[in-house]
């Protein structure tokens, strides 16, 4: 049997260090770059400051898997909200005739708490509808025309 990848095995790790020589931020990959600092400067010392950049720019660099969005953009993708909020089709096992899903208890109290908040907002714009409706102001055009 198979397990899931772990970031300790070996298979992992040389795919990152492969990734990361591959890597390159203005023509130059992580190794090339630290070789250029050290010879501005012998005494360079800021390596995780070097690795931290190509590590930032790989999470904004799009990849096989994520084609058109990098990383980054997939954390903050609203995809996975956007589907929650549209009702499932639901299967014969779980159609709302034969059954329940717990899955969907979240949901369903997330929708509730929402009706509760648009019948609230309906009940305070239909008292200031009211409020408004009896204005002394909403006569005068009858009394002037009178007059």
């Amino acid at each position: 049997m198979s397990r899931a990848n772990k970031t300790k095995d070996n298979a992992v790790v040389e795919g990152l260090i492969r990734t990361l020589k591959e890597q390159k931020i203005n023509n130059r990959t992580l190794q090339e770059e630290l070789f250029h600092q050290i010879e501005i400067n012998s005494k360079f010392k800021a390596y995780r400051k070097v690795f931290n950049l190509y590590l930032r720019s790989l999470n904004f660099k799009p990849n096989k898997k994520s084609f058109p969005k990098s990383p980054e953009q997939d954390d903050l993708d609203t995809s996975m909200a956007s589907m929650l909020m549209i009702d499932p089709i639901y299967s014969k096992a779980f159609s709302e005739q034969f059954g329940s899903d717990f899955r969907r208890d979240h949901i369903d109290h997330f929708k509730n708490e929402s009706k509760a908040v648009v019948s609230i907002l309906d009940e305070i714009a239909a008292k200031r509808s009211k409020i408004v409706d009896k204005t002394p102001f909403d006569t005068y055009d009858d009394n002037l025309a009178l007059g």
